[in-house]
């Protein structure tokens, strides 16, 4: 998955600023603008219900709210898009955090009946070197996958799953997309509740986990959705 740039001034606290947001017009798709106005250039067009990048407090100019996009080909689209034709992912009903325990983490709501587990492990780094790419000096690729959380380093840590129920039904993120994503976040203290954001639509049946992770240049972002019982995509972001 090719990796979209995002020029983010301000990192931490990062889910009070940047956010993904879904796109909402009646006519099937919105109009990406090169300024942020009705009657500049349109840069591209994205589907109606694609996911989005943002960063309102950064780059919003009145309504307008300036986008990252990248679609399943990899095309990237960048510009302004009228904040009325997007719902942020952060609007929708929160399932809260109840425990950490054994560097697992667990979010829970009752009424809508979903649970979610997040676990993370050691990964060694020695024991799997053969699986790593390497160029001048910097690793890039593991599996030949590019690799997420570290800025040419090697990792030391990783998801060991990712687990959801949602009314009775078990659901789990494939291990296969996971074995990229390195330097995960898990909550160990009142500090790291806001890299971690999980949020339901209900009316959709859309569930959507959020996470930052590593720190430094080794920073990124990744969001992670279910839809209707199953485990529909994922998309990873560097925010900075």
């Amino acid at each position: 998955m090719k990796r979209i740039i995002v020029l983010i001034l301000l990192l931490i606290p990062y889910f009070n600023y940047a956010q993904f947001a879904i796109i909402k017009d009646t006519d099937g798709y919105v109009n990406v603008r090169e300024k942020a106005n009705a009657k500049a250039k349109i840069v591209g067009k994205i589907k109606d219900n694609d996911i989005v990048y943002l960063n309102p407090d950064e780059f919003s100019v009145s309504n307008w709210l300036y986008v990252f996009y990248e679609n399943n080909a990899q095309d990237q689209i960048t510009g302004y898009i009228h904040s009325s034709r997007l719902k942020l992912v952060s609007d929708f009903k929160k399932i809260e955090y109840q425990k950490s325990a054994d560097n697992t983490v667990f979010f829970k709501n009752d009424i809508e009946k979903i649970e979610v587990e997040i676990a993370i492990q050691t990964f060694n780094s020695t024991k799997n070197s053969t699986k790593f790419s390497k160029k001048d000096g910097f690793y890039y690729a593991y599996k030949n996958k590019p690799i997420w959380g570290t800025d040419g380093g090697l990792p030391n840590s990783s998801y060991k799953f990712i687990k959801v129920k949602i009314k009775g039904k078990d659901l789990e993120v494939p291990q296969e997309l996971l074995e990229n994503l390195f330097q995960p976040t898990i909550i160990e203290q009142a500090n790291d509740f806001k890299y971690i954001e999980i949020n339901y639509d209900k009316k959709k049946d859309v569930l959507y986990i959020s996470s930052l992770n590593s720190d430094g240049a080794g920073s990124y972002v990744v969001l992670f959705i279910f839809e209707k019982s199953t485990f529909k995509e994922l998309k990873t972001i560097i925010p900075f």
